[in-house]
């Protein structure tokens, strides 16, 4: 699915998906940068515990997320 990016950066969730995820007006969603693509995650209302482990099967390794935090850190104290 593509959707289109307006002047001031919106754009609209696909009905499908907002329905799948039980995305509803008010809710949250956050956006992970994940190297070459960014993925859009519906925040949970129970809260932090109720999103562990929604990364699994994502491709995303969290020893890759410490290295580049690392990486960060290194090109900051550098600056």
């Amino acid at each position: 699915m593509t959707a289109k990016v307006s002047l001031r950066g919106q754009t609209v969730i696909p009905a499908v998906l907002r329905q799948k995820y039980h995305i509803r007006p008010n809710s949250r969603v956050e956006f992970l940068d994940a190297g070459n693509e960014i993925v859009l995650v519906p925040v949970p209302e129970k809260g932090f515990q109720a999103s562990r482990g929604f990364l699994k099967g994502r491709g995303i390794c969290m020893q890759d997320l410490f290295d580049q935090r690392k990486r960060e850190r290194t090109r900051e104290s550098q600056a």
